[in-house]
């Protein structure tokens, strides 16, 4: 897995939750050592084990469940971190859907345009079909089973475009996603 996603999990909790909290769960997580954690901070790649043990460590920590905790590293990730680090890929969006069908050639993307080593991350593919007006049937292809996070990322998707969405899980590998009008008071983030 990319170390942007452990890099984007800590500062996360360290932002939402306190520098406290985060040494608590890097502690329980075996990557209180600053060697460790810095290997990560500079960019290797880390396992999919870790990455789990971090997340069943932070749910305990903080007391919420996996599916809070996805939901709040959804948010993070598309409202702060990944429009930070690759705003190449926000531009020209004008809505929810326009991310959520330019996800899988994002993944695409950054899979061809990064180092070589970028394969091994394995990054999960979206195939989106339109199933009514504002309406998505999405499969889920990915071995980590990390669906869940792919729902936080649709629901942040829907804050940072201030558009009402709601997802179904119909399995480890489907959901379908009803996205509303967008506020237009509000505007985009």
């Amino acid at each position: 897995m990319r170390a942007q996603i452990f890099l984007c999990l800590t500062e996360m909790v360290r932002e939402k939750f306190g520098k406290e909290k985060l040494g608590l769960i890097l502690d329980a997580s075996g990557l209180s050592d600053s060697k460790v954690y810095m290997r990560y901070f500079n960019g290797f790649d880390f396992s999919d084990e870790k990455f789990f043990d971090l997340v069943r460590n932070l749910c305990r920590i903080l007391n919420i469940t996996k599916e809070q905790a996805a939901d709040t590293f959804g948010e993070y990730w598309v409202c702060v971190y990944a429009s930070r680090e690759y705003p190449q890929y926000y531009q020209n969006l004008k809505s929810a859907e326009d991310l959520l069908i330019k996800l899988d050639s994002i993944h695409q993307d950054v899979t061809a345009n990064s180092p070589s080593n970028i394969e091994a991350a394995l990054p999960p593919r979206f195939d989106v079909k339109s199933t009514g007006k504002n309406a998505f049937r999405v499969h889920y292809k990915s071995k980590r089973g990390m669906i869940d996070f792919y729902i936080g990322l649709v629901k942040g998707v829907g804050v940072y475009f201030n558009t009402p969405v709601e997802v179904r899980k119909l399995s480890e590998e489907e959901v379908d996603i009803r996205l509303g009008t967008p506020d237009a008071e509000q505007g985009r983030r």
